[in-house]
């Protein structure tokens, strides 16, 4: 923001300058082009501050279904991959709706996108299958909008063996 206001204040002093010295329309409007040019380029494609990556939060998994249990060698599937990249999961939530303090309710998670990773842990005993969100990218400053440069990254922690690796395609 800070680069667009220099800008703006460079603008109008060439259009003051330009006026006094009696320069030409056309050459008074090629200048000001490109001061506008160079600072909102700057305003707009600088990034900002490194945040590097934050830990955002853990959910803890149930397991995948959807319309069918899918089993695999160490139980249930934790994750789903779609064909469209995207990884569906079951975690479990408070509701209004369950009748008995022991009844438990499931809501679907969906994540989207190439910034997913998938890690398979052997000791069944004292893990919990969970998908961990982390932050990174970009924060905004005076001189700078930092367009585009957040990004989220998901990291799924699954049993070994819930994780399909051979498969066979009967065409």
């Amino acid at each position: 923001m800070g680069f667009i206001i220099i800008g703006i204040i460079l603008l109008i002093v060439i259009i003051i300058v330009g006026l006094r010295r009696g320069w030409s329309d056309s050459d008074t409007s090629i200048l000001c082009g490109i001061a506008v040019g160079i600072f909102l380029l700057l305003g707009f494609g600088l990034p900002g501050r490194d945040i590097g990556r934050e830990f955002v939060g853990q959910t803890e998994l149930v397991s995948f279904s959807d319309g069918m249990s899918v089993y695999g060698r160490g139980g249930l599937f934790y994750v789903r991959v779609d064909f469209k990249n995207s990884y569906s999961y079951y975690y479990e939530i408070d509701s209004d709706y369950k009748q008995t303090p022991q009844d438990k309710s499931y809501k679907q998670g969906t994540v989207t996108g190439n910034d997913v990773i998938i890690i398979e842990y052997e000791n069944l005993e004292t893990e919990v299958p969970a998908l961990y969100v982390y932050h990174t990218g970009h924060v905004g400053n005076f001189w700078t909008f930092s367009i585009d440069r957040d990004k989220y990254e998901y990291v799924f922690r699954v049993p070994k063996g819930t994780i399909l690796q051979q498969f066979q395609l009967d065409v």
